[in-house]
């Protein structure tokens, strides 16, 4: 299973594919903007019910840096 997520100044989205990358569940949720530590918690609490919602956990995780679409740099976490 692999969780791609969407972090923009209105909405967060996380979107659980398959191995096939087929999309298999999606959430979208207000981002939180002017509390960090809300924003933390919704983010955790995403990632709990995606796990929850497929019945297993992301891994491999890719972060991408971006601002109005372009990617200013990838991290992967294995």
């Amino acid at each position: 299973m692999f969780y791609g997520v969407d972090i923009g100044g209105t909405k967060t989205e996380i979107v659980a594919f398959d191995k096939e990358m087929q999309v298999c569940w999606r959430k979208r949720v207000a981002t939180p903007v002017q509390d960090y530590e809300l924003f933390l918690s919704t983010f955790t609490s995403l990632i709990d019910t995606a796990d929850w919602a497929t019945g297993t956990q992301g891994k491999n995780w890719h972060r991408h840096a971006r601002s109005h679409g372009q990617t200013y740099r990838k991290i992967t976490v294995i």
